[in-house]
């Protein structure tokens, strides 16, 4: 039974984690794709020395989210590494069965 509750538990606090993660996610990406659209959409508008360093801006931020998106995936692996070594290290199963 403590194996169950500690499993339900840690699922607990990592589904969390990922909720989490996952809404900061999307608030960023759309974030981002608002700014491409509006830079699209007004694009016609802008000279080209302001056009390309938009372009480079929106670049640059495009390599953040990427960043960003990694960063997260990271975060996810390790939160279920030290889970998984948690659980070993806490609930080793004796070696004679």
């Amino acid at each position: 039974m403590k194996y169950y509750d500690f499993v339900k538990i840690s699922r607990e606090k990592l589904d969390s984690s990922l909720t989490h993660s996952a809404i900061s996610w999307r608030h960023v990406k759309t974030a981002f794709s608002a700014t491409v659209q509006a830079y699209q959409a007004g694009a016609n508008n802008l000279t080209i020395g302001q056009a390309r360093a938009l372009e480079e801006d929106l670049q640059k931020k495009g390599q953040n989210l990427q960043l960003y998106e990694q960063s997260l995936q990271q975060q996810i692996m390790t939160s279920r590494v030290a889970l998984h070594r948690s659980f070993i290290r806490n609930y080793r199963l004796p070696e004679d069965i």
